[in-house]
């Protein structure tokens, strides 16, 4: 996918990220773009994510939700809510009552004051975002993910590689 300044520009990016960029990013290449970015500070690549279709997104924040899922259901091994929220998004087959489940798990693990359960929910909310807010979904998703995997820079190299996968389908 080819992807200029301009197109940059009309996604409204800060000033520190656009100077950067003008300074460092000579590639139109998208998939190129996103590693050299992603490799430099994240959040920005994961930013860029809103440059990509609704089709794209929703799969990059599908990939961020199953990363995060295990470490909801390490907690709550019986709750399968998220899991089958998951499943809903892939199918599209997302209902009302699915995402009412998804909040009420949301809600349910934000009751949990261990600290062991702020994972859960973090991946909670992750969840939530990919069922009921589709057009930012790859970017809450991206950053609860990498929020919460147990290897950042790991993490980072698996986000940055399927982006890029995505956009060359």
């Amino acid at each position: 996918m080819k992807f200029t300044i301009d197109d940059l520009k009309k996604l409204d990016p800060c000033k520190e990220g656009l100077v950067w960029y003008e300074e460092n990013v000579k590639s139109e290449n998208f998939e190129e773009i996103i590693v050299q970015v992603g490799e430099h500070f994240l959040p920005w690549a994961i930013w860029l994510f809103r440059a990509l279709s609704k089709e794209q997104n929703m799969k990059i924040a599908i990939f961020c939700a199953k990363e995060v899922l295990p470490k909801f259901e390490a907690i709550y091994p019986k709750d399968l809510r998220p899991r089958r929220a998951i499943e809903a998004v892939e199918k599209s087959e997302v209902t009302d009552v699915i995402i009412r489940e998804s909040c009420q798990a949301v809600v349910e693990t934000e009751h949990n004051a261990c600290i062991s359960h702020v994972a859960a929910n973090i991946a909670a909310h992750a969840i939530l975002k990919v069922v009921a807010h589709k057009d930012i979904a790859s970017h809450v998703a991206a950053h609860a993910a990498f929020q919460i995997a147990d290897n950042p820079l790991d993490f980072r190299q698996r986000i940055l590689k399927y982006a890029g996968e995505v956009c060359n389908e």
